[in-house]
């Protein structure tokens, strides 16, 4: 038995009285996906069941707190505090208990949980999506692992970037969302029942693609669209690919011969690729 793996479900029941339910009515049941053994379970079911419950603002503090990775998402998406309750709904989703059992973060699991399955009238207009997606983006970008300079020959999308395919418009959409929440919190407003996104006349096209290029320096994720040509270059090398290949994409895009080397050799100087093992 790990005593993490116990740690973990002692937090999911913290927050989930759904699962608290589970485990005392049904141990082995509940935790079937846990390596626990009988004694370990019956060690969960030894307090009142009340005790789990005790702090009822538990869950509204960790919604509050993943909330606010995603202020536009937020204000384009969320009509006002009423659906605060249906996100409640992410804290006994499989999709959050797989997360705190596994060591992932809770943001992006509940990003990832209201784009596939976004409660009634959350996240579900083609803007907030596209918002969501690069919110999201950005987040991952500020949780990358720190990772060591590789020396082979082969070339890979740098670890501090990422490519996005979002509908036209998103990044013009944030961009002027960033601004118009520069002074406000559309998390406090949503939880003193107001309308962030209220007179919000911003759309996106979802008939229509745009690429754009996250990256990360220092911590700061900066933002900019990305040339489709450049966006496909990039692409190719997301897994890793030798420079010879990289080359014939480039030419294949309208690069001359021995132009092409320059190319990616300025995309390795400027950060966008780097050598892996």
């Amino acid at each position: 038995m790990s005593s993490l793996a116990l740690q973990r479900v002692v937090v999911r029941m913290l927050f989930d009285p759904e699962l608290v339910q589970a485990v005392y009515a049904d141990p082995e049941d509940a935790l079937a996906e846990v390596e626990l053994n009988s004694r370990e379970r019956n060690w969960l079911r030894q307090p009142d069941p009340r005790a789990w419950g005790t702090d009822r603002y538990r869950r509204s503090r960790g919604l509050q707190a993943v909330l606010e990775e995603f202020p536009c998402a937020l204000a384009a998406g969320v009509g006002d505090g009423k659906a605060l309750g249906r996100l409640d709904a992410f804290f006994s989703s499989q999709r959050f208990h797989r997360c705190i059992q596994e060591r992932g973060s809770l943001a992006l699991s509940f990003a990832a949980w209201c784009l596939q399955s976004a409660p009634e009238a959350c996240f579900q207009t083609p803007l907030a999506r596209a918002l969501l997606r690069l919110e999201s983006g950005i987040a991952r970008l500020r949780r990358r692992p720190s990772s060591r300079p590789a020396q082979g020959s082969r070339l890979r999308l740098a670890a501090h970037v990422a490519l996005l395919t979002l509908p036209g418009g998103s990044l013009d959409a944030y961009q002027r969302l960033c601004r118009e929440l520069a002074t406000r919190d559309p998390v406090a407003e949503l939880l003193a029942g107001k309308r962030p996104g209220a007179g919000l006349s911003l759309l996106v096209q979802p008939d229509a693609e745009e690429q754009v290029l996250l990256e990360e320096r220092d911590g700061q994720v900066g933002v900019e669209l990305c040339n489709p040509g450049l966006a496909g270059l990039l692409r190719r090398a997301a897994e890793g690919c030798s420079r010879a290949q990289l080359c014939a994409a480039a030419r294949a895009l309208g690069a001359e011969p021995g132009e092409d080397l320059d190319v990616i050799a300025d995309f390795v100087a400027q950060g966008l690729l780097e050598p892996v093992d």
